[in-house]
């Protein structure tokens, strides 16, 4: 008897294991295509994060957020825009609400797709569903295993209680309004979730620990930095230290392939000469016990500061994910700065995101790829071996010039300068066969 109730249990657990892929994955897309994301869509996403941040942060008992259609609508296509595997869109029927969201799964020709309806009036978790697939799902549950999920990667004693995360929502004027909890702690809630963010990123890279090997590099790079400025006296570009660091890498100091030395040696540079955020990316993901100091230097790229941290930022999410998140986090921050205030759209910046992307990818693609740029840049001699030539690329477009000039991101036209950046870069001569 007991030998049939485990064979039973094993038997549902096998069938539920095979039953699920086939329920929720499709072999089409639900959403096809997403709101394009315009610099005034921005403009106006970022000042409402910042007024909703600024009301939970608040110690008024009565914490409101609200958003109409339209901001919900911008808030999607950024986040689709900035993550080109997941694509989001909202549509409006009458009063009502439907959310539709596709997850792509690599290039198997495979998706996830989501549809969560919001009748207009007050909205309980507990009677609305999400669609994941052919299986549907209470908002409720959706919600809790989330939160658990949170939980479990955070180290501290204070795990998110679901709740006291709310007290109310409704969907009513075309606008959803959430109630925050009375009970609701800010501040302890973003401090969990960044625990568990870190947690997620330790896991995401198996909880590599380089320490050691990027500490090796960084001290190295200190002595270089020292030297070199004895000599000149003025600003170091950062390829001035790149060249001496890849042929370091050559020698493997750490025992291991050229492409492994060479991601030791390219996070010790992303750390040396970056900036506060990118150093805590590093420590939390590759390095938790640096005891090298970064030194306080302003190494550059063509002259420029911004040029370094483009090129860096892109290395460091080459290393993290996939280049299309890296180049698309530079492309919105660029559609930004067309926008009021901003330092308008620059395609020399976009170079700069490219550049470090190709960078990163072709320095930890396999141990002959490695291998062949070490020597390669070992023959260079100036910034020109490392980065191309930034003239005839536009740059400064407000909002109105890179539509009149340009047009938008899907554009022949900006398509044919993208094609051009990257035609610069593949001619590098660190990147020869």
């Amino acid at each position: 008897m007991k030998k049939l109730i485990l064979f039973l249990l094993l038997g549902g657990i096998l069938g539920v294991a095979i039953l699920l892929p086939i329920l929720l994955i499709d072999s089409k897309p639900a959403v096809i295509r997403v709101e394009e994301v315009k610099p005034e869509t921005l403009r106006q996403s970022r000042k409402l994060v910042k007024e909703i941040l600024k009301t939970l942060d608040s110690n008024s008992e009565h914490r409101e957020i609200s958003l109409d259609s339209t901001q919900a609508s911008g808030l999607l296509a950024i986040a689709s825009r900035t993550f080109p595997f997941l694509s989001l869109r909202l549509n409006q029927i009458d009063r009502d609400w439907l959310v539709t969201g596709t997850l792509r799964l690599g290039s198997m020709g495979a998706y996830v797709n989501t549809r969560t309806y919001l009748a207009a009036g007050n909205i309980s978790l507990d009677d609305t569903t999400t669609e994941i697939g052919g299986l549907e799902f209470s908002n409720r549950f959706l919600l809790e295993t989330g939160i658990a999920m949170v939980n479990s990667l955070n180290s501290n004693n204070t795990n998110i209680n679901p709740e006291h995360l709310y007290r109310a929502i409704e969907l009513r004027d075309s606008k959803l309004r959430v109630e925050a909890h009375p009970s609701l702690n800010y501040s302890e809630l973003k401090n969990n979730l960044k625990q568990s963010a870190n947690q997620a990123i330790k896991h995401a890279t198996l909880n590599q620990d380089y320490s050691n090997q990027i500490s090796h590099y960084l001290k190295l790079l200190n002595k270089l930095t020292g030297y070199l400025q004895g000599l000149s006296g003025n600003s170091l570009s950062l390829f001035d230290l790149a060249q001496p660091l890849y042929v370091e890498a050559s020698t493997s100091p750490n025992g291991d392939p050229a492409d492994i030395e060479n991601k030791y040696a390219l996070l010790a540079l992303v750390y040396f000469a970056g900036d506060y955020p990118i150093q805590r990316l590093i420590t939390s993901a590759y390095a938790p016990r640096i005891a090298e100091p970064p030194a306080n230097n302003k190494l550059l790229i063509r002259g420029r500061r911004d040029l370094t941290l483009h090129f860096l930022y892109s290395a460091a999410l080459e290393m993290l994910a996939s280049d299309e998140i890296s180049f698309n986090i530079g492309e919105l921050k660029e559609i930004s700065d067309t926008a009021r205030g901003g330092s308008g759209f620059s395609f020399v910046d976009l170079m700069a995101d490219r550049a470090g992307i190709y960078f990163a990818r072709t320095s930890t693609a396999s141990a002959e790829v490695a291998f062949r740029l070490q020597q390669n840049v070992k023959q260079t001699s100036s910034e020109d071996d490392f980065f191309p030539d930034i003239s005839y690329l536009p740059e400064g477009l407000n909002a109105e010039e890179l539509e009149q000039t340009i047009g938008n991101t899907k554009s022949k036209r900006y398509q044919q300068i993208v094609k051009d950046i990257d035609g610069r870069i593949a001619r590098l001569s660190i990147y020869r066969q």
